[in-house]
């Protein structure tokens, strides 16, 4: 195995464990700032780990397709994003 490919594996597991944990940590503070349910609560752990599946779609599509495509869109994509996010109201 290339020392390459398995210092990215390690570090995508320390970076995928940090985000797992500031998500456990930011769950807790939730419910006293925010009147969520316990449903929204579990939607809002659960985001975390789809997130963490989604990257395996977008490397496959990457391999296929080249890694600018999705440098380049993503690059507009993330920030719509999470614009979108910060203005939806319930």
């Amino acid at each position: 195995m290339s020392w390459n490919v398995f210092i990215g594996v390690v570090l995508g597991q320390i970076v995928s464990s940090y985000t797992l944990g500031i998500v456990g940590v930011a769950l807790d503070r939730v419910p006293s700032s925010m009147t969520l349910s316990s449903t929204w609560l579990g939607l809002l752990g659960a985001g975390s780990l789809i997130g963490l599946f989604g990257s395996l779609l977008v490397g496959r599509l990457a391999d296929r397709y080249g890694r600018a495509p999705e440098v380049f869109h993503g690059r507009y994509a993330r920030p719509n994003a999470s614009i979108s996010a910060t203005t939806i109201h319930h």
